[in-house]
């Protein structure tokens, strides 16, 4: 396995320092079902998701879920956070092994003080990511449900590697600007049509063309 520093290269996180922070960072493995952070903990240590796949999501009082997306390729977790609070936004669960980088937030905090590098690349990835949420409300305000739930389903099938894939439809209602009623007729009338089969709690996709991401790509949930 690549040690913290050989990662911190092969990430390229040198871009966002003007200092060398190497040093600070260490390995973070996560296992299946792992928290890597969970909304309004304190906010002790600023992740790089270097690989694996996990689920972002905002947690309800009655015990639901509200999915954000998910983490598939590199990124910080808390690069919203390491600016404004001390507790992080929202909940980051490992839903394959995964591994971060990590440092102490309040080290990278007194580094990058007055960091010019720091601010300016922090704001770019902040801007992709308005950015690829607009355009995600776009596509809710403009294709119908079938429509969207198709595309969300064929992404978690090329994610999952299988054609049978396990969703949770409860929390993919904030992601699909949609009801879980809705959502469950939605289902029900691509059952119907011999679209997919639902078999203990997994969606069969059985009309794979039907399934294809919306024209240009789409969504992005990543």
């Amino acid at each position: 396995m690549s040690t913290a520093a050989q990662l911190y290269d092969e990430c390229g996180l040198q871009r966002y320092f003007s200092a060398d922070l190497r040093s600070l960072f260490t390995l973070c493995p996560f296992p299946k079902g792992a928290h890597l952070c969970q909304k309004g903990a304190p906010f002790s240590t600023f992740y790089y998701f270097v690989k694996g796949r996990a689920q972002v999501y905002t947690p309800l009082e009655s015990g639901a879920l509200l999915l954000q997306g998910y983490y598939t390729r590199p990124r910080w977790i808390g690069d919203a956070e390491i600016l404004l609070c001390d507790t992080y936004f929202s909940s980051v669960q490992a839903l394959a092994p995964s591994l971060c980088l990590g440092a102490p937030r309040e080290a990278v905090l007194r580094a990058v003080e007055g960091d010019a590098r720091f601010y300016r690349a922090i704001g770019q990835d902040l801007a992709r990511m308005v950015r690829r949420n607009g355009g995600n409300t776009a596509i809710n305000l403009s294709y119908p449900l079938k429509a969207r739930v198709c595309a969300y389903l064929g992404y978690e099938a090329r994610q999952q590697g299988s054609l049978s894939v396990q969703v949770n439809l409860s929390a993919a209602t904030a992601l699909l600007g949609a009801s879980y009623r809705h959502l469950q007729r939605c289902l029900r009338q691509l059952e119907e049509a011999g679209a997919l089969r639902r078999e203990r709690g997994r969606i069969l996709l059985l009309d794979t063309a039907l399934f294809a991401p919306i024209e240009g790509d789409g969504y992005e949930y990543a």
